[in-house]
C-alpha cells in the first residue's frame, strides 16, 4: 500500500476498527437498530469481531454505511469526519497508482487485440509488435492468416460479451464447415495474454497461505 496514501490518514486504521466494535459491543440497542437495517437492506447480518492482526473486521461493513449515516448525530458527525479522511485516502492512493502506469506504452497499445470492440480494427504490424514484445511463443505466420479472415468475420461481430475472456472463449469455440476450430491460434494467442497477471498480489496471497500451512 502506498506509504503517501497512508499518511494523509490522520488516525491509524486499527483502531478506527476497534472503536467500531465497542460502539456495539456495550449496546444491545444499537446491536438491534444495526439487525433492523440489515432486514431492511436484505443482508445477511454476521457478529462484529474485535480487529486483531489475525483477523478481519468490519464483515458487514455494508450494513455500518446506512447505520452511521441515519443514527444520533454524534455517529454521523464520526461518520462525516471518518468518509472524508478516506476518501482523502483513496484520491492519494490513486495519484500514486497512475504516476506508476506508462499510459505512452506501445505494449498497451497493442493489447487492443484483446478488446472485443476494437479487435477486427487492429492492424497485422500490431500483431509484429506483441510478437517482439512479448515472450509467448505461437505461429506467427498462422496466427497472421486467421487473422486476415477474423477482421472480416461479420459473425465476430455479432458475438456478445461482457468481457474479454468470454469473447476470446466463443471465437475460439468457432467452427469451420468442416467443423475444425476456426482461429485455432489467433483465440489462443488472445487467451494466454489475458492470462497474464495484472499484479503479483494474487503470487504474494500464495506465499502468505503456504508459510500459514504446517
Amino acid at each position: 500500500m502506498p506509504l503517501s496514501a497512508v499518511k494523509v490518514l490522520p488516525f491509524k486504521v486499527d483502531e478506527v476498527l476497534v472503536d467500531i466494535y465497542y460502539h456495539f459491543h456495550h449496546s444491545v440497542k444499537r446491536i438491534t437498530t444495526l439487525k433492523e437495517y440489515a432486514d431492511f437492506c436484505d443482508i445477511e447480518f454476521n457478529s462484529i469481531l474485535k480487529h486483531c492482526e489475525t483477523a478481519n473486521t468490519l464483515v458487514i461493513f455494508d450494513k455500518f454505511d446506512i447505520y452511521f449515516q441515519t443514527s444520533e448525530t454524534t455517529a454521523f458527525l464520526l461518520y462525516l469526519n471518518f468518509y472524508g479522511h478516506v476518501r482523502s485516502f483513496y484520491v492519494a492512493f490513486t495519484k500514486q497508482l497512475i504516476s506508476k502506469f506508462d499510459f505512452k506504452s506501445t505494449l498497451l497499445k497493442t493489447l487492443k487485440l484483446l478488446d472485443p470492440t476494437q479487435c477486427q480494427n487492429i492492424s497485422l504490424e500490431t500483431l509484429d509488435q506483441i510478437y517482439n514484445t512479448i515472450p509467448i511463443h505461437f505461429d506467427k505466420n498462422a496466427v497472421k492468416l486467421e487473422f486476415r479472415e477474423f477482421a472480416i468475420d461479420e459473425e465476430i461481430a455479432e458475438i456478445n460479451s461482457e468481457d474479454a475472456v468470454s469473447f476470446w472463449l466463443k471465437v475460439k469455440s468457432s467452427k469451420t464447415p468442416m467443423d475444425d476450430s476456426k482461429y485455432q491460434n489467433l483465440s489462443t494467442l488472445a487467451l494466454q495474454l489475458l492470462s497474464i497477471p495484472a499484479s503479483n498480489a494474487d503470487c504474494e496471497r500464495v506465499f502468505s497461505l503456504a508459510k500459514n500451512t504446517n
